[in-house]
């Protein structure tokens, strides 16, 4: 083999290396979604709360929210870490967001906040689900907030 042949497989090595550890690091970052960090096992943390409307919009905000709102929707403190973001901006169930008016948690959805910012750490879902899917999200993310008995 000549030398740039050996080159070639200690760059596809190294490639492949760091594939392998973004992969594991998603992975971490999955598995903190649903337990929480910080949080005792026993607590079952992250899991949605019972009175939470079990409907089309659960369905979704698991396979697109929860990683980063957590399934009880009060913020996953992994991502509010990597996002260099406070937990609170991450919780759904807070005051603030349930004090936002329908319009304005549909555009935040929708469009991403903040709105048209390339560098928003929360991507807008316009295009990538339906209308309906996002109204079915903010009645879900509504649930969350009042399965927990906050406003």
């Amino acid at each position: 083999m000549n030398m740039m042949g050996t080159e070639g497989l200690g760059i596809r090595r190294v490639m492949r290396c760091s594939v392998a550890v973004l992969l594991a690091g998603w992975a971490a970052c999955a598995m903190a979604s649903d337990q929480g960090a910080g949080d005792k096992p026993a607590k079952a943390a992250g899991k949605a709360p019972a009175a939470a409307v079990a409907g089309p919009g659960k369905k979704v905000y698991d396979a697109k929210c929860a990683s980063c709102h957590r399934k009880d929707g009060k913020g996953n403190p992994a991502m509010a870490k990597m996002l260099k973001k406070k937990l609170e901006d991450l919780d759904l169930t807070d005051k603030d967001t349930q004090g936002r008016s329908d319009a304005d948690l549909l555009a935040a959805i929708t469009d991403g906040k903040p709105a048209g910012d390339p560098k928003a750490s929360m991507k807008g879902w316009k295009g990538k689900v339906t209308e309906q899917e996002i109204k079915d999200l903010l009645a879900y993310i509504r649930s969350l907030a009042a399965a927990t008995g906050k406003p």
